[in-house]
C-alpha cells in the first residue's frame, strides 16, 4: 500500500466540512478500500476527519499507466481510519469509444436510471468536439456530441446514480 502524495484542504477553505483530502497512489481500488488504509498517514499526524472526502487516483494494477479516479470518504471506525465508497456516485472515464459518428453514444452505467444526473467532458477525441447532450437512462447513459470524433473519444463522467 503507497500512497505517492496527498494534500489535505485547499487554500480558502480552510474551517469547510466536510474537508477535502488528494491522495495519489499506484494502488488499486480494491486495495485503497482495504479496512485501515488510511491508519498510516493518521499516525504520521495527517489531520484526517471522519466524514471528509478524499479525491483519489488509483491505478487497475500497480504498474499500469491508465489512471482511475474517484471520491471517496474518509470513516473511522473499530479503530482504523478507511476510505469507502459511495456507491451512488461514480467518477470514471471510458474506454475508447471512437468511430461511431456524433451520436447519440450509448455508455453503459450500471444502475443509472432516467432520475440520475450524468455529467460528461471530452478526455481525448481525434477531431475537435464538445458534449451537446448528456442524457440519463436506464443501465446507461446516451452521449450525443456536437460533431463527429473520428477514431479516438474517450469521456470523463461523473453520475449521480438515483434508484
Amino acid at each position: 500500500m503507497t500512497v505517492l502524495s496527498f494534500q489535505v484542504g485547499q487554500a480558502g477553505l480552510g474551517g469547510v466540512f466536510p474537508s477535502m483530502i488528494f491522495v495519489e497512489t499506484n494502488d488499486t481500488l480494491s486495495e485503497v478500500l482495504a479496512v485501515g488504509y488510511l491508519d498510516h498517514m493518521f499516525a504520521e499526524n495527517v489531520p484526517l476527519q471522519n466524514g471528509m472526502m478524499a479525491l483519489v487516483s488509483t491505478k487497475p494494477t500497480t504498474n499500469s499507466p491508465v489512471v482511475n479516479t474517484y471520491w471517496l470518504e474518509v470513516a473511522f471506525a473499530s479503530g482504523h481510519w478507511s476510505l469507502i465508497q459511495d456507491t451512488n456516485v461514480i467518477v470514471a472515464r471510458t474506454a475508447n469509444i471512437g468511430g461511431a459518428g456524433a451520436g447519440p453514444l450509448t455508455i453503459s452505467v450500471p444502475g443509472m436510471t432516467s432520475s440520475s444526473v450524468v455529467i460528461a467532458t471530452i478526455s481525448t477525441s481525434s477531431n475537435t468536439v464538445a458534449v451537446a447532450k448528456a442524457a440519463a437512462g436506464s443501465g446507461s447513459f446516451a452521449l450525443t456530441l456536437t460533431s463527429d470524433p473520428g477514431a479516438t473519444l474517450t469521456v470523463n463522467y461523473i453520475a449521480y446514480l438515483v434508484p
